[in-house]
């Protein structure tokens, strides 16, 4: 699934290769919803997972 996605009912998964938009230290991870049409958008962020992929 694309990270710009759109969710409108249930849940999604996705996967966000971070390294491949921004590069450098890190302290704060940030998430946040945009509801442009009418200002109700109700979000639950579960089961996040963030590591390092040292593969490369």
């Amino acid at each position: 699934s694309s990270a710009n996605q759109s969710q409108r009912n249930g849940s999604g998964s996705y996967q966000i290769r971070v390294g491949d938009y921004f590069t450098g230290a890190v302290t704060h991870l940030v998430l946040a919803a945009d509801d442009d049409g009418d200002s109700s958008a109700n979000v639950t962020f579960t089961n996040l997972r963030i590591f390092e992929d040292n593969t490369a």
